[in-house]
């Protein structure tokens, strides 16, 4: 049975955002120490706004089959770094949601430029000596996912691999949402 591509996306959005939701309260429930930085917290929110962002264009990616297309390559797309394809549906901004080489190769682009915020996010916790096991653990994830991605692309989209991505998605989600837990500021 054929799903839209949109329903997928926002089925996968909600689950995710209950998923977030559950995690965030399970871990109140723990006693352990936290290390409040307003500054690195807010870094965080800004790649988890990224990180979101990029797991919905991954699902726009799965419900079109966009992976299926231009899979021989990366970072290139059919030997140039923009495929003549790219933005041939009108109006322009319609193929970011429905054009399957631009749903690819924005899902690709998203996927580059959050790994290496998570990075800078790690970085940051390095520099204020705030980089506990757990930003080690996501920015280990991030250079995962993204080899895991890139190896699903150009696999053919195969199954075995595919499932490990997105899994991957969801694992470094919630390694993202225990960082901010751990620097959040404390409430006044």
């Amino acid at each position: 049975p054929q799903v839209s591509h949109y329903r997928l996306a926002t089925h996968l959005g909600l689950a995710l955002l209950v998923l977030v939701c559950m995690f965030w309260l399970a871990l109140g429930f723990r006693n352990t120490p936290r290390h409040p930085d307003k500054n690195l917290h807010r870094h965080g929110l800004v790649v988890l706004c990224l990180t979101l962002i990029t797991i919905f264009w991954g699902a726009l990616t799965a419900g079109l089959d966009a992976g299926l297309v231009y899979n021989e390559t990366f970072p290139k797309m059919g030997g140039t770094w923009l495929p003549p394809d790219l933005l041939h549906r009108n109006p322009l901004w319609i193929n970011f949601f429905e054009n399957h080489v631009a749903v690819q190769f924005t899902h690709r682009w998203l996927a580059v430029t959050t790994a290496l915020a998570v990075l800078s996010l790690w970085g940051h916790a390095l520099m204020k000596n705030k980089a506990r096991i757990i930003f080690h653990l996501l920015a280990a994830m991030a250079c995962a996912q993204a080899a895991l991605g890139i190896a699903t692309l150009l696999s053919g989209v195969a199954l075995p691999l595919a499932v490990a991505h997105q899994s991957g998605a969801v694992i470094l989600l919630l390694l993202l949402v225990y960082c901010l837990y751990e620097v959040r500021p404390r409430a006044h």
